[in-house]
């Protein structure tokens, strides 16, 4: 046909922009369509996310392995039973779903898995770990990381209670510690591991009230086969790098000692830990308890005793400390070369 292409009733059909292509524009009907798809989509996805948690009651009343994930429910481990994590592995799990109240009676025990060997050792696991939201945190059992693994350089050991979500109220009349780290073993040196804190914040805790104790693990040991060895620094009982809003202590929190070198070998005993290290903000820590650094490592036949820590190191903000108790620093390491140095109370 000719330039001019005829409707099917004749005459010659005029260009028109509406009836033209429609270049950069898009009709209501599309728009409309695509809203609601990404709708339904958004909403999929949801729920999805709220079908993977759904609340039950979970209790442990027998040796069990870990970790046990957190399914939005309530989580109890009764006096006769046991959460034990797999090598390098966590003891509970609140990484996705929420938990109501995580509850360990008297006699129940939380621990992380110890880490494995090798040229570095392996970190050990957490005894509870939380990125999500824990509303009560009960423990009057035990609650412990995993110990750091064997090697050149030794495994720091695990965080008993670590937080990088929030815990509403934490409550403790038993006992919470971080694992041991790692002993450095090797030629001409070895590194002890890190010791792990107590309790280790880097999101939000709302209430943290302990009437047991809460202490840091001691730093890994250096030596055996070693020319020189450089022992690990004991971990804070309660490390801080974000929010507590009150922290009442009427109990124990100490900082782990550092390890110490073998007998027969040289080098640096580890320093201790911090009781309460805080690099965040505490509005309110209220002591009527104590509050102490851990000592400092030995250094074996030759070498220079570790450094004791504070009672309470502060590189952040306590708007108000009220002491009733005791808070004190811990010894400087000793042995046959030169001691260690004492920490400061505060």
């Amino acid at each position: 046909m000719g330039a001019h292409a005829r409707a099917a009733g004749g005459g010659p059909k005029q260009a028109s922009d509406r009836a033209g292509p429609n270049y950069g524009r898009v009709s209501r009907a599309a728009l409309l369509a695509g809203a609601s798809a990404f709708a339904l989509a958004a909403l999929g996805a949801s729920g999805v996310a709220r079908a993977a948690c759904v609340p039950s009651p979970q209790i442990i009343a027998t040796p069990t392995s870990g970790p046990i994930s957190s399914n939005g429910g309530s989580i109890t481990v009764t006096g006769s039973g046991s959460i034990s994590g797999g090598p390098g592995g966590d003891g509970v799990d609140a990484l996705k779903c929420p938990i109501t109240t995580l509850t360990n009676q008297s006699g129940g025990t939380i621990s992380g898995g110890n880490g494995v060997g090798g040229f570095t050792g392996g970190v050990g696991g957490v005894g509870v770990s939380n990125t999500s939201t824990i509303t009560t945190l009960t423990n009057s059992g035990a609650v412990r990381g995993g110990s750091g693994g064997l090697g050149f350089r030794g495994g720091v050991g695990g965080v008993g209670v670590s937080n990088g979500g929030t815990i509403r109220t934490l409550s403790n009349s038993g006992a919470i510690r971080g694992g041991t780290g790692g002993r450095g073993r090797g030629r001409p040196a070895g590194f002890g591991g890190a010791g792990g804190a107590g309790v280790s914040n880097a999101g939000t805790i709302k209430t943290l009230t302990n009437g047991g104790t809460i202490s840091g693990g001691s730093g890994g040991a250096a030596g055996g086969s070693t020319v020189i060895g450089f022992a690990g620094a004991g971990g804070a009982g309660v490390s801080n790098a974000s929010t507590i809003t009150t922290l009442t202590n009427s109990g124990k929190i100490a900082g782990g000692n550092g390890g110490s070198v073998f007998t027969g070998e040289g080098g640096i005993g580890g320093a201790g830990g911090a009781g309460v290290s805080n690099a965040g903000t505490i509005p309110t820590l209220t002591n009527s308890g104590a509050i102490s650094g851990g000592n400092g490592g030995g250094f074996g036949t030759y070498g220079v005793g570790g450094v004791g820590d504070v009672g309470v190191s502060n590189s952040g903000t306590i708007k108000t400390l009220t002491n009733s108790g005791a808070i004190s620093g811990g010894n400087g390491g000793g042995g046959f070369g030169v001691g260690g140095v004492g920490g400061a109370g505060v």
